[in-house]
């Protein structure tokens, strides 16, 4: 959050920021454009609750109702942390009339820290504990390839946040530690609490 207020009232990092997001959107690729788009509504608030909640239902039948709730807890606290800091800061989003190309232009002025990359990050938390809790070895053991697989993807989002002109470099940046913090969070509080008092059901697969 601190630098959440550092970088709002910082205009040498809002001139910074802007440049790059200035020079990617003087070089904007067609086909890339479509893409930026699919991910800003896919990954929209609706979206996201309509992904969390289908992986959720998911998880409930083939495991069973707490470990689906674990889930979905994960990825909601790493997404929460930062929806309550981006209404906390406040910081100004680019300007649309600013950059030569604007692509969708956010109705939201939050733009510090970044939703979309939050939200991505959390995701993947999620789905990593998923595969390391697995019941099979075989599934267990390639957690390493979801963790990849995931940190690309959030690169992928971050980037196309700060190539639609929605976010500045900084924004993207700060979600994905400020989302892995949420997640902490509501794994600790789920291990000392609901674990515990649940522990019976956690453990049928």
């Amino acid at each position: 959050m601190t630098a959440g207020w550092h970088l709002t009232h910082d205009p040498e990092d809002t001139r910074d920021g802007l440049a790059v997001d200035q020079y990617l959107s003087l070089h904007h690729v067609t086909w890339l454009n479509p893409v930026a788009e699919t991910i800003a509504v896919a990954l929209s608030p609706v979206g996201a609750v309509v992904i969390t909640a289908l992986i959720a239902a998911l998880v409930w039948w083939r495991r069973n109702l707490w470990w689906a709730v674990s889930f979905a807890g994960t990825v909601a606290c790493g997404w929460l942390f930062v929806g309550i800091i981006k209404l906390v800061i406040a910081r100004p989003r680019p300007a649309p009339w600013s950059l030569a190309d604007p692509l969708m232009p956010e109705v939201n002025n939050a733009s510090f820290p970044s939703g979309h990359t939050a939200f991505t990050t959390a995701l993947m938390v999620g789905l990593v504990l998923l595969t390391v809790t697995a019941a099979h070895r075989s599934v267990r053991s390639k957690w390493w390839l979801v963790a990849i697989a995931g940190a690309v993807f959030v690169a992928v989002v971050a980037v196309s946040r700060v190539y639609m002109g929605v976010h500045y470099p900084a924004d993207v940046i700060c979600a994905v530690p400020t989302a892995l913090a949420g997640c902490c969070f509501a794994t600790g509080l789920w291990n000392t609490v609901v674990a515990k008092r649940h522990s019976h059901e956690l453990t049928k697969e």
